[in-house]
């Protein structure tokens, strides 16, 4: 497959539909990613993703019934050092592992989880 060298993810916009949503939302991503998302104002919570200067960010933030994207979960992967240690530290934060780390004939090793709001991730081995 040819890579579009150009273009890079910009962000991942996760909406929650309740405080406690955001909540679970919050607990989850801060322990796969070993990091606090910072909040950027009333119900919008952040962090950067990426080395400097190829940075992307995640975006997590409760939507109010009028949205469009009310109720909306995400999909998306994310390439990380280690999917072993990722998986285990998401279905030990409350995700729901939908097959284990597995090794395909043409990709790398990665695993499906989804996170106690309904969002789907695959973690790709780096």
């Amino acid at each position: 497959m040819q890579a579009a060298k150009d273009i890079r993810i910009v962000a991942i916009n996760i909406g929650v539909p309740s405080k406690e949503a955001l909540q679970k939302a919050l607990t989850f991503w801060e322990a796969v990613l070993g990091v606090k998302l910072e909040n950027w104002g009333g119900s919008r919570w952040q962090v950067l993703l990426g080395p400097d200067g190829a940075q992307g960010r995640l975006n997590i933030r409760l939507r109010s019934v009028d949205e469009a994207h009310h109720s909306h979960t995400s999909a998306f992967g994310l390439s990380v050092p280690d999917v072993q240690a990722t998986a285990r530290r998401a279905i030990a934060a409350g995700g729901k592992e939908h097959y284990p780390p597995t090794d395909g004939t043409d990709m790398p090793s990665h695993t499906l989880i989804e996170d106690p709001v309904g969002n789907r991730v695959v973690f790709w081995q780096a």
